[in-house]
């Protein structure tokens, strides 16, 4: 069996906890019979090679990892805003239950990720919304060719959870909502409501992700975007 999932993006605007969208950019894991767990691409030599690897943890709560062979092979980066343990617990969902409903799989991975935005989109695809355990998937794709810039340094979620404030201002909260000045921003939910680019669902088959495009001042830029709906990731390297 092949599964994949997609990055995520999470807190789009006023929707903080409950509303994100999936990206074109996948992680893969194969499950045969056999033994063990390997890690290609992101990740590998140090996530976890055995079974409290995340991913093996979500396949666990529906089904019984046992004499099963799990492979990855990852693309999203680590602890940089993408949701990549959002795509591990997809995965392992996933690939445990594969005729289960998206509501059923955000219910039991919610024991392993208590924000639940990235996981929903992760499941189903395009934007969604979420609360109290449900899923509403409002846009098969943003209206937009999104770019991804991968800082050197890495923020868990928990470190940036930290760093925020315990309440917002009325004023600043009402303008995140519905900025006056900046009435183009309040586009993209409204072109996001009505419908969007087509977008593959979320756990599927992807087709060829290789490739490359030049890299331009202290960024490199690597593969996944050239096409409409596909993310641009721009990997941030140090200043000659």
């Amino acid at each position: 069996m092949v599964v994949r999932a997609p990055a995520t993006s999470a807190n789009l605007g006023p929707g903080f906890d409950c509303a994100a969208v999936a990206l074109d950019l996948w992680n893969e894991l194969e499950v045969t019979d056999g033994e063990g767990v390997e890690v290609v691409g992101e990740g590998a030599g140090e996530l976890p090679a055995e079974e409290t690897n995340l991913a093996v943890r979500a396949f666990a709560l529906l089904a019984d990892p046992s004499g099963k062979r799990f492979r990855f092979f990852n693309r999203i980066p680590l602890e940089r805003g993408l949701g990549s343990s959002a795509a591990a617990i997809a995965l392992g969902l996933a690939a445990a239950a594969p005729g289960a409903k998206a509501e059923e799989l955000l219910a039991a991975g919610r024991t392993l990720e208590s924000h639940a935005d990235n996981l929903a989109a992760a499941l189903v695809g395009g934007m969604t919304l979420t609360w109290e355990g449900r899923i509403a998937r409002i846009a098969d794709a943003l209206p937009l060719s999104p770019v991804a810039l991968v800082p050197r340094e890495r923020t868990s979620t928990e470190a940036s959870r930290r760093s925020l404030p315990s309440t917002v201002p009325h004023g600043d909260a009402a303008a995140n909502a519905c900025p006056q000045d900046h009435a183009e921003d309040d586009a993209l939910a409204v072109a996001c409501a009505v419908g969007g680019f087509r977008q593959r669902k979320a756990i599927g088959v992807v087709g060829d992700t290789d490739g490359t495009l030049q890299g331009f001042g202290d960024v490199d830029v690597e593969g996944l975007a050239v096409e409409p709906g596909r993310v641009r990731v721009l990997h941030q390297t140090a200043r000659r």
